[in-house]
């Protein structure tokens, strides 16, 4: 009897544990591996900018004031502009003029006959030489405002006996303009200095001219 009840426990627990075995759930499917990561490059901070354009410069104006006979008013206006956002100097033109023309006996045409003594011996006593220039030892019979009045003494001279020349007198005289360099939107500021001298573009200045080298004075 003992037996036959050992071999059912025995059969019994077989049951169990062969009902156990198909409750036993299924092992889980392995994840997918996962994706690789982005590659990442590191910069050093320091870097360098790329280059950044400076802004485009504002253009750049000139205006002059002149031209001035006389330096001082020049001078004036050019401490007035101190004050202003400008580079200013004053250009100073060179220029000849005629200024009288000479009666004269060119150095080459004198003789003994023509001296101021034999001049003198016909009435005629504002001789006198050049000492230094390109018309030195020419002999001098006078300097007239006009070539008209130049002409009329010439005939004269030619009615005592006297062959002479006309010549130009020739000096030189300067000039002053005031010129101011800005930027274009500031030349208004420079204008409002000039304590009424009227502007006018740089380009309108007369240009600085050698002159022909003047007469000397006798």
């Amino acid at each position: 009897m003992s037996r036959w009840l050992f071999f059912l426990l025995l059969l019994c627990n077989l049951l169990v544990a062969a009902w156990g075995l198909t409750r036993a759930p299924h092992p889980a499917a392995s994840p997918p591996p996962p994706a690789p990561a982005p590659a990442v490059r590191v910069l050093p901070w320091d870097l360098p900018k790329p280059p950044v354009a400076p802004p485009p410069a504002e253009p750049e104006g000139c205006i002059a004031f002149g031209p001035f006979s006389d330096q001082d008013p020049a001078l004036r206006l050019l401490e007035r502009l101190a004050a202003a956002p400008a580079q200013a100097r004053i250009r100073v033109i060179s220029h000849a003029r005629t200024a009288g023309f000479w009666v004269l006996i060119p150095a080459d045409r004198l003789d003994a006959n023509l001296s101021p003594e034999a001049l003198a011996a016909k009435g005629i006593a504002d001789s006198w030489r050049f000492r230094r220039g390109h018309l030195a030892g020419a002999l001098s019979l006078g300097l007239y405002a006009s070539r008209e009045r130049a002409a009329t003494r010439l005939k004269e001279l030619a009615g005592l006996g006297v062959t002479a020349e006309i010549r130009p007198r020739r000096v030189e005289d300067e000039s002053y303009v005031v010129e101011a360099r800005a930027a274009a939107g500031r030349l208004h500021e420079i204008e409002s200095l000039a304590d009424g001298a009227a502007p006018h573009p740089c380009e309108a200045s007369a240009p600085t001219a050698s002159p022909p080298s003047p007469e000397d004075s006798p």
